[in-house]
């Protein structure tokens, strides 16, 4: 879970909530052969923690776990998140692969052929997306007080959790909560 996401009562970790011990009890011990079962009266996790990456590749940076309300992003946070976006290793390869495809397929043929006109395509398509990170990550949902991380909705079925994905693209709730 990241650092500025809030965790509800009802889902904090043992860590966060150790169980209280008895007056004159010794503390529980901590080595490593404790079976990991749970007792029935300790709050579990309603769904898993969203990963920071889809497919081990993609940055997954502005996710919500399901059943998560985290407080709306400073603008530095957003900053922050834009620029992991930005600076990712899988953005280098990502415009690489897809600079790669236009200069093959000759997409602007004034930007040449060969290893100077791969640059040029690459730095580019690298500028496109950053400036395209920035504006939808930092500077837009900060004027506007709009909350551009998807919240995932974490149980139903397929069908109501793909429409619910598919709304998210017009509908984004604003630092008040409400949807707009």
């Amino acid at each position: 879970m990241q650092a500025n996401q809030a965790v509800p009562p009802d889902t904090q970790t043992d860590a966060q909530n150790p169980p209280p011990t008895q007056p004159g009890a010794s503390a529980p011990a901590t080595d490593s052969n404790q079976s990991n079962t749970k007792p029935a009266d300790q709050p579990t996790s309603p769904s898993k923690q969203q990963p920071s990456r889809i497919l081990g590749v993609m940055p997954n940076f502005r996710a919500v776990s399901a059943g998560v309300i985290p407080p709306p992003p400073t603008p530095k946070q957003a900053f922050v998140i834009a620029t992991k976006n930005s600076f990712d290793y899988s953005s280098f390869i990502f415009v690489g692969l897809t600079s790669m495809i236009a200069e093959g397929s000759n997409a602007h043929p004034q930007l040449g052929k060969g290893v100077p006109g791969f640059g040029r395509y690459y730095w580019r398509g690298f500028l496109d997306k950053t400036d395209g990170n920035y504006l939808v990550i930092f500077a837009l949902p900060t004027v506007f007080d709009q909350d551009e991380r998807y919240y995932a909705k974490g149980q139903g079925a397929f069908l109501k959790r793909f429409s619910y994905a598919v709304t998210r693209i017009l509908i984004t709730p604003n630092y008040s909560g409400h949807s707009t």
